[in-house]
């Protein structure tokens, strides 16, 4: 389990400020039932991934009981060991690469010209534009979740000093999805244009 998959929480937590948002105007409920509701649901949602977290990365913990739940020193110093390296402020041969690499345009070109490919990459973007576009003018906000998923990992990944393709690869199916919608949606109104002449 990568630790910076914590972007999605970012998720989480626009998803649940938009259900209190819908509970408290559209539906009239009190506020405080409404709230605690949302808190019991975030709140599985945390101790969820806490014992996700806790079963699937053994590693970070000291054992070897499932309980035993302090972290390990060797895993806390390899993980300050990669932050300085994802950072650049360690200075390792391989990192080299990333020298003079512009934040957010570099990961973007790699991804619509070598993990897409630009028919698809175009598409994927376009999408994710009309998307955002939609949910800030219009307040459309029924692609809240990959809207804000493509766009706090990319962003998160993108300032990063290393700017790996792969990193980027969790944000793949929501970005194709949003290219879906959008080219569906272009053709329909194209053939109710050709119907309606």
């Amino acid at each position: 389990i990568k630790v910076s998959i914590f972007t999605l929480a970012v998720v989480f937590a626009a998803v649940g400020l938009r259900l209190l948002w819908r509970q408290w105007r559209e539906r009239g409920q009190p506020p405080g039932l409404t709230l605690e509701r949302l808190s019991l649901r975030m709140g599985l949602a945390v101790l969820a991934a806490v014992f996700a977290f806790r079963l699937l990365q053994p590693y970070a913990f000291t054992g070897p009981g499932l309980l035993d739940v302090g972290l390990s020193e060797r895993w806390l110093a390899d993980m300050q060991l990669v932050q300085g390296q994802v950072t650049g402020e360690s200075d390792p041969p391989w990192g080299y690469q990333w020298a003079n690499r512009t934040p957010i345009l570099f990961p973007l070109k790699n991804m619509v010209v070598w993990g897409m490919g630009l028919p698809l990459g175009l598409a994927a973007w376009a999408g994710l534009g009309v998307a955002f576009w939609q949910m800030v003018a219009r307040g459309r906000l029924v692609h809240l979740i990959p809207v804000t998923w493509s766009l706090v990992l990319f962003l998160h990944q993108g300032t990063q000093w290393v700017k790996s393709m792969r990193y980027f690869l969790p944000i793949y199916p929501t970005l194709i999805l949003l290219a879906a919608w959008l080219l569906i949606s272009l053709w329909d109104s194209a053939r109710r244009a050709t119907a309606a002449g």
